[in-house]
Order: structure tokens, then sequence, then C-alpha cells
């Protein structure tokens, strides 16, 4: 089998998938979506991959989706940040600092701004990155801040020496929905396919 998955949940789902299977002869192969969205649904339609998990659920009826996972935002900063700390973090303190950015756009916003339902002022970006592992990796060798899912960032804390700071501003929460072909969901294949996913989801 062929996934897309994003990032937040690849590595944890990709453990439990190793487990779940590890006396199956059945490969589940995980990977890293295209960043067009268009091109992502395409090649779901075009049945080249079984299964998409997503940060959104498709509209049309040619799919069908389930919710497997709902995450809230934090900040990460080092350990030894000079300014942030534990002690929370108030939006002039997050607006002072520099940050890491995600590239990843949904419905042609950027990521943090699809997620919060403010309106956030423009950062004076450190670095942009395509991917969460190298937000991190940025976040650790520096005094900038990110934001990131809360259990992606308690994943990777301690490799990482992160601190993790609550997000300053009214978000929404991030979702993983699973998604497959309306033409698919009677199949057996595909049936024990998405079982298993939203078991190791849970």
């Amino acid at each position: 089998f062929l996934v897309y998955c994003h990032e937040a949940q690849i590595h944890a789902l990709r453990q439990g998938l190793d487990q779940a299977l590890a006396d199956l002869n059945i490969d589940v192969v995980l990977m890293e979506p295209p960043s067009n969205e268009d091109r992502l649904y395409e090649e779901l339609q075009l049945e080249k991959v079984d299964l998409v998990i997503d940060v959104e659920a498709p509209q049309s009826k040619v799919f069908r989706s389930k919710l497997l996972k709902e995450d809230n935002l934090c900040c990460v900063v080092r350990q030894a940040h000079p300014r942030l700390s534990n002690q929370g973090l108030s939006k002039a303190e997050y607006l002072q600092e520099e940050h890491v950015l995600l590239k990843m756009r949904r419905s042609q916003l950027p990521f943090i701004d699809w997620f919060v339902k403010e309106v956030v002022p423009v950062r004076q970006v450190y670095s942009q990155h395509s991917s969460l592992i190298g937000m991190l990796a940025a976040v650790s060798y520096s005094d900038a801040v990110a934001v990131v899912p809360v259990t992606f960032a308690q994943q990777y804390q301690h490799v990482f020496q992160l601190n993790i700071l609550p997000f300053p501003f009214e978000d929404q929460l991030l979702h993983s929905h699973m998604v497959w072909l309306s033409k698919m969901n009677l199949n057996p294949a595909n049936q024990w396919l998405r079982h298993l996913i939203s078991a190791l989801s849970q």
C-alpha cells in the first residue's frame, strides 16, 4: 500500500506500522505528500496512492474522509534561550523574536494564518523550511521561535533540547483527516488499511 501522510503524523504512524506489520507479509509505504494540494488529490483519484492523510478534508463527493486526530499548536525554543523560558509567552514577546517558518500553504494561506483565528502580524523571519524537522533543528541552534503541533514537539523535545511554550494566539485545532476514493469504500483491502491506520492513530 502507498499512503501520502503529512509530516506531523508520519513518524509516529510509521513506528506503529512497523510493530503492527512485523509478522505480516504486507508493506505500507508512507510518503510525504506533494506541496500542491491539487496534485495530491489528483494522484489519489488516479489510484497512484491508496490513502491520503492530510490537514483538511476534501469537499468533493469523489472522496470520503474520516477525522483521525486533533492537535493544538505550540511554540518551541531552545532550552538555553536568553529571553524565553517555560514561564509562558505573551503575544508581544512572541512578535519580538525572530521566527522559523514552515513553507506550507492551504487555501492560499501560509501555515500559521490558516490555523489561527486572529490576524497574526508580520514576523521577522529567521529561516523558512519545507519540513517540521528542519524547523526544530533550526530552533535548536538559534534564538528563533517556531510554531508546530504539540504532539510533534513533544515527540522531539528531548532530541533537540527544546522548551515547549503555549501559542499566544487563539488557534484552531490541527486536524488529521484520512481520505480515500468513494469507489474504494467497500474494497476489502482498502477497508483493512483504513481500519489499521485508524486503530494506530488513537
